[in-house]
């Protein structure tokens, strides 16, 4: 998945693994710091981590490890990833912006946004930046990630926009299964982000 933290990942991840996918959510900053490894070490980007079927919250906030960057979004290497792996489907989970914007503040009781401003501010070499600066700076990102990633995979079946909040759960199982992928469970359950308005809504298959 190439959509942003906060859009219903860890619900997404939940439905992998009841459909018995073998699925990676996050993994304490280690999918995002492992991928960039890679790409600097010029490998094909999921080398290491590649006992995986799904892949989702591909970020590192935090940081760690001896990679230089302090803020590590690997969603962003969807092309790359799409060159080492022709044959993969690339899911863009999505939801309202503002939506968005406010999970994000609220995650982890505020910490997040937090760690993130003084991350922003070190990389930026601006210790000015102020909160809603942040708020701007994450807006400008959801609009190119979002206008990049439709041009990158315009009329390719392998690309799903999946809103969390608008579509059906047979939208994702349909997809899936139109390339091959068995669903048992078409449900996704109610966790977090997604929350009662998706997991209350019938599938069809």
């Amino acid at each position: 998945m190439i959509g942003f933290n906060k859009c219903g990942t860890t619900s997404l991840h939940s439905f992998f693994e009841r459909n018995s996918i073998s699925s990676v959510h996050w993994g304490h900053n280690r999918l995002a710091v492992q991928i960039y490894k890679n790409k600097h070490l010029n490998q094909p980007l999921l080398t290491g981590i590649d006992q995986y079927t799904a892949y989702s919250d591909m970020e590192a906030v935090i940081g760690q490890g001896s990679h230089p960057r302090l803020l590590l979004f690997a969603h962003r290497e969807y092309k790359l990833l799409d060159q080492h792996y022709g044959n993969s489907l690339f899911i863009l989970n999505t939801r309202d912006q503002n939506d968005w914007i406010r999970s994000r503040l609220k995650h982890a009781n505020g910490a997040y946004a937090q760690v993130y401003l003084q991350k922003l501010r070190i990389m930026t070499g601006n210790p000015a930046i102020t909160m809603e600066q942040m708020v701007n700076y994450w807006k400008r990102e959801w609009n190119h990630h979002h206008h990049e990633t439709s041009l990158h995979f315009k009329d390719c079946n392998r690309f799903l926009t999946f809103h969390i909040h608008s579509d059906p759960p047979s939208l994702l199982s349909s997809f899936l299964l139109g390339h091959g992928v068995p669903i048992k469970d078409p449900t996704i359950p109610h966790d977090r982000a997604i929350g009662k308005i998706v997991s209350s809504k019938k599938a069809h298959p």
